[in-house]
């Protein structure tokens, strides 16, 4: 049985790498009762498949992945939840019968950026109405008075970190230290918002 699902990453979770995640969900899976499918390759892994990865230190508030379980009803939200580790929070999942997987409907990301300067802000929105893109990919920033939101397209490979090296060079801020980021949703831009994964292809 394939399920897509999306959880929370936050709180000191963040800080555990993207490679350390998937044997950290299969742990709560394996704890809240479900058997998880094996690869029959010649060392058997669990099947697992991650969205795009998160630097460490970033939030992800729908973080997408999928798992095959060698079940044959739906797991329990409730009941996963109970096993889980702090900052970690199942939101939804459900049966993939069919369609593309989930590194074809992970394409595009949406970040909210907190800065620590309240004047940033401001000057953000100023270099943008001079044209300034703040990375190759970006899909749409809108900026308000404490937070910037900024869609960044080809999620695989451009992602926080360039964003952030793109405001040092602009001598927005001096790195991490200076921004609070989180990702507000991973799926496919269709000209208007990002699609979430879960819904994109999948007939929701």
């Amino acid at each position: 049985m394939r399920c897509r699902f999306l959880y929370e990453k936050r709180g000191r979770l963040c800080f555990v790498p993207h490679v350390e995640m998937p044997p950290l969900l299969c742990r709560t899976f394996r704890r809240s009762g479900y058997l998880i499918s094996r690869s029959e390759s010649l060392v058997p892994k669990d099947k697992i498949s991650l969205g795009p990865p998160l630097p460490m230190g970033v939030a992800g508030l729908a973080e997408p992945a999928e798992i095959w379980l060698d079940e044959k009803e739906l797991p329990d939200v409730n009941r996963l939840d109970s096993f889980t580790h702090d900052g970690l929070k199942f939101l939804f999942i459900r049966i993939i019968e069919e369609g593309p997987g989930l590194s074809r409907l992970c394409r595009d990301g949406g970040y909210r950026v907190y800065p620590k300067e309240s004047g940033l802000c401001a000057r953000f929105r100023s270099l943008l109405s001079e044209g300034w893109k703040p990375v190759t990919t970006t899909l749409w920033a809108a900026v308000r008075d404490s937070y910037i939101d900024i869609g960044i397209g080809d999620a695989n490979q451009v992602g926080p970190g360039t964003l952030v090296s793109s405001m040092k060079a602009e001598g927005l801020v001096s790195g991490w230290e200076d921004l609070f980021i989180v990702r507000t949703v991973v799926g496919v831009w269709d000209g208007n918002r990002i699609v979430p994964a879960l819904k994109a292809g999948d007939g929701s």
